[in-house]
């Protein structure tokens, strides 16, 4: 074998080498290699009856995108979602999980009250079964990731730190917290004061009132107006942290009698841009103190957008971010069977974390912590604004998990 000769085969060794040992290799599964086919059922339970055609509607969207995948992909496999009512129930919820486990159904999405999903815990858990939630959020459930159930949303407490960032980045420098004495209140609360304080804030009294209490709240305001005249400040830099619910507007509407802590700047939580009617609170107040509230929303792109147009046209209201959550636990629970080629739960749970970082969905990026809760998200900031009379208006974001506040009017 003479020189050139030589060169030329050792040429061809080295590409073929190359090829076979270096070349990226395709992480799709090939036809050939899955063992998935034919009908994959995934069971939905919708919280209440009157969220059904909701849970209908949302889970047949992931089915149709879900088929899709297969089909391009040469998958001989198709997806159904099979969805029952939970009634409103945590025991229905239950009922519900265990008919699906003795039909053979393993994977589920379902328990979007924190109730139905406490309770279909224990036995989810024994029977090696699999549950995504899209909406609950208590924080006093034991979700740590030992467990087989992950919960795209974020959980209650995370207000607490949501608004902490929130504050410091508009300015507030000085706070007071207004509470329920309620486990939810003083949860978020623990979480705003340990953020706030850590980032250079000052929370210098927290008053607490009784859940109960439906009217009335001049003994608890007196508490933050004299909280504030000891320390010589109701101006831009001092703000006032409520937590409350259904009350928020009767809290409000007594700030007429307190004209100093109108200069203050009022933060609240999600319950509060939520369900706070603007016409329950007297237009005096609103349109002269700063009210500032998070709510979680879905992030909006073509898709997205094109769905919630549909959405409402059907439903007659806005697509939320709970809602849109339904159709992203259908999707990441759905992704993460192909990816594991396996209905199999246990097998399913492996990859499912790192099928949910790299979706996203109708409300973004669905990556979750360490315990299986939603870890990155939007979060919307509202005030209560003037634009052809008063309402809530849009006037920033929070970004999760780097905790970036961005205005709406900045540069």
């Amino acid at each position: 074998m003479n020189r050139d000769t030589k060169l030329i085969f050792g040429f061809i060794i080295l590409i073929v080498f190359l090829a076979v040992f270096i070349a990226p290799k395709s992480s799709i599964i090939q036809p050939e290699e899955t063992t998935l086919s034919g009908e994959i059922e995934i069971g939905v339970i919708s919280t209440t009856s009157d969220d059904l055609a909701k849970y209908e509607y949302l889970s047949g969207l992931a089915a149709g995108q879900l088929n899709k995948i297969c089909n391009e992909s040469g998958l001989n496999a198709y997806f159904k979602f099979t969805v029952v009512c939970g009634e409103g129930s945590a025991a229905k919820a239950l009922e519900c999980t265990q008919s699906f486990h003795e039909t053979g159904v393993d994977l589920l999405v379902g328990g979007g009250w924190s109730s139905q999903l406490w309770s279909m815990k224990s036995y989810v858990e024994t029977r090696g079964m699999l549950v995504v939630s899209p909406s609950s959020t208590n924080p006093q459930e034991p979700m740590i990731q030992d467990d087989s159930i992950f919960r795209l949303t974020p959980h209650d407490y995370m207000i607490g730190k949501i608004m902490a960032h929130v504050a410091y980045d508009y300015g507030v420098e000085n706070m007071i917290v207004l509470e329920r004495d309620d486990a939810w209140a003083v949860g978020v609360g623990d979480w705003f004061v340990e953020e706030y304080e850590s980032l250079g804030g000052d929370v210098f009294e927290r008053v607490k009132y009784p859940p109960a209490t439906a009217s009335e709240f001049s003994e608890y305001l007196n508490k933050v107006e004299n909280s504030l005249e000891e320390k010589s400040i109701f101006d831009e830099d001092t703000g006032v942290f409520l937590l409350s619910f259904s009350e928020t507007s009767a809290i409000l509407n007594e700030l007429v009698g307190y004209p100093s802590l109108v200069n203050v700047t009022w933060f609240c939580t999600d319950a509060v841009a939520n369900s706070l009617e603007i016409d329950s609170v007297s237009e005096d107040i609103l349109s002269s103190v700063k009210l500032v509230s998070p709510l979680h929303l879905p992030v909006w792109d073509e898709y997205s957008t094109s769905v919630g147009r549909d959405y409402h046209d059907r439903f007659g209201n806005d697509l939320g971010f709970y809602e849109a959550n339904i159709y992203d636990s259908c999707m990441v629970l759905g992704l993460s069977v192909i990816e594991a080629d396996s209905i199999n739960a246990s097998e399913v749970m492996e990859v499912l974390p790192l099928v949910a970082g790299d979706f996203v969905g109708l409300t973004g990026p669905c990556g979750f912590d360490m315990y299986g809760d939603r870890l990155d998200f939007r979060t919307g900031l509202y005030a209560v604004g003037y634009d052809l009379g008063l309402r809530w208006m849009l006037i920033g974001w929070y970004y999760s998990p780097t905790n970036e506040i961005v205005w709406e009017n900045s540069s």
